[in-house]
């Protein structure tokens, strides 16, 4: 999973931010992590295993809260592991805590239905 920082996030999502709702050509998850933080590395390396699965449809990055605050902060990010669900023009889905593996597929597919459908 590829690092993120405002700017690339700003680069990718461009004019595509229209009432806060985002309109891209593949869903996007954003995973809020610190490096500290036991349940980030759990969800992490979650993330890793199964990002093959989904690389196709569905854009991953990862931020880590201590090094772009600004980022962070833009999303309201107060609790780690925070992971941003985006599906075109619908409200971004957010989940706050450790999750299993089976949630995070079925956060991932629910995503990627939305934003196809």
């Amino acid at each position: 999973m590829k690092e993120l920082d405002f700017t690339q996030f700003i680069e990718i999502v461009g004019s595509s931010c229209k009432n806060n709702y985002l309109k891209l050509d593949k869903a996007m998850m954003i995973s809020f992590y610190a490096t500290w933080c036991p349940a980030c590395q759990d969800v992490l390396n979650i993330i890793d295993q199964i990002e093959p699965q989904y690389e196709s449809d569905i854009l991953q990055f990862k931020v880590d809260t201590d090094v772009d605050v600004i980022l962070s902060s833009f999303f309201g990010v107060t609790s780690l592991p925070t992971m941003v669900f985006f599906a075109n023009d619908q409200k971004p889905e957010t989940m706050i805590g450790r999750v299993t593996e089976e949630t995070l597929h079925s956060l991932i597919q629910e995503t990627i239905k939305k934003h196809s459908g």
